[in-house]
């Protein structure tokens, strides 16, 4: 059998960039599939915003609304057991450090109105 490029790239290139980015994020391999599917959806619709018609819009309103599904459970899963991957340690650490600030802005706050 012979292999030709697009065969190639289908197989190897075309999903190479979507396993990096899972296995950075820490989604599992069984995901990869689901993954690609969703973002593909997106990147065809960006890639020609006004060409489409509602079916289309529907559909991609549904991978967005997976992604952001799968986000929530994937970031209150790391919350209750941190991982070594991005989901950890950027949305996870960022909001808690984001809330640790709010916090202490508003005890510093609390402390000037007493002192006014």
């Amino acid at each position: 059998m012979q292999v030709t490029e697009e065969d190639l790239m289908q197989a190897i290139a075309y999903p190479l960039p979507m396993r990096v980015i899972a296995e950075m994020l820490g989604i599992p391999d069984t995901m990869e599939t689901w993954l690609l599917a969703c973002t593909e959806v997106m990147a065809r619709f960006f890639g020609a915003p006004n060409q489409h018609g509602v079916e289309t819009l529907r559909t991609v309103e549904r991978a967005v609304l997976e992604l952001m599904h799968f986000f929530r459970e994937a970031t209150a899963a790391r919350r209750k057991h941190k991982g070594n991957d991005l989901i950890t340690t950027h949305l996870i650490n960022a909001s808690v450090e984001s809330e640790t600030r709010q916090a202490g802005a508003s005890r510093e706050s609390s402390r000037r109105d007493v002192h006014i």
